[in-house]
């Protein structure tokens, strides 16, 4: 019988096609999530965080391979960075936490890549 239910859950696929979404994970909660979890349990900001790097990491690996530029991410302390996304999450309830972290990265500065091998006409933006 446990090998039978192991079998059938291995085949189960699920629906063939779901709600397409632009975020998953923790940037997609809400900030009144985030706030009232962060509440809870302030160990929840650190696995937000570490989502946020994540994006943030992300966005600045496409910058640079398309336009040569990035966002310094060593430019503020964390810490400041973790105050501007609880600021902004307490101001805007109803945003996503995501969101927090796109107005966090505009506030860094831009910075030319110093990428070896980078195409010299991405570099001259």
């Amino acid at each position: 019988m446990r090998k039978l239910l192991m079998i059938a859950s291995l085949l189960y696929v699920g629906p063939a096609h779901a709600e397409p979404f632009s975020t998953m994970g923790l940037g997609a909660q809400t900030c009144a999530q985030f706030v009232a979890q962060y509440r809870a349990d302030a160990a929840t900001e650190q696995r937000f965080f570490d989502w946020a790097q994540g994006l943030m990491s992300g966005i600045n690996d496409a910058l640079e391979d398309t336009v040569g530029k990035y966002r310094d991410l060593n430019s503020m302390p964390i810490a400041q960075q973790k105050e501007i996304l609880r600021a902004f999450c307490l101001n805007r309830p109803a945003a996503k936490y995501g969101d927090a972290v796109n107005s966090l990265l505009s506030r860094l500065p831009i910075v030319p890549s110093t990428l070896k091998g980078a195409p010299a006409h991405l570099l001259q933006r």
